[in-house]
């Protein structure tokens, strides 16, 4: 699903698409690179609230990254 969100939001220009995959695939798999999906594609989407998931698990795991953080910014 990773790979979909990213073709969706990336190739397609399918935000609101992508951001419904990269959901998805977080409800199943919660790595960094999946994390930093879903706030990418919930800022292409305008969606502040699509993050919202990946805001919480950073901060409950102390989870520091500077791109993660960018797009957690770029989404609200």
């Amino acid at each position: 699903m990773r790979e979909q969100a990213r073709f969706e939001v990336e190739v397609e220009g399918d935000a609101k698409a992508a951001l419904a995959i990269a959901k998805d695939n977080w409800d199943v798999q919660k790595e960094l690179a999946d994390a930093r999906l879903l706030a990418e594609c919930a800022a292409a989407a305008r969606d502040p609230d699509g993050a919202d998931a990946v805001r919480t698990w950073a901060r409950e795991t102390g989870v520091k990254d500077a791109q993660l953080d960018r797009w957690l910014g770029a989404a609200r």
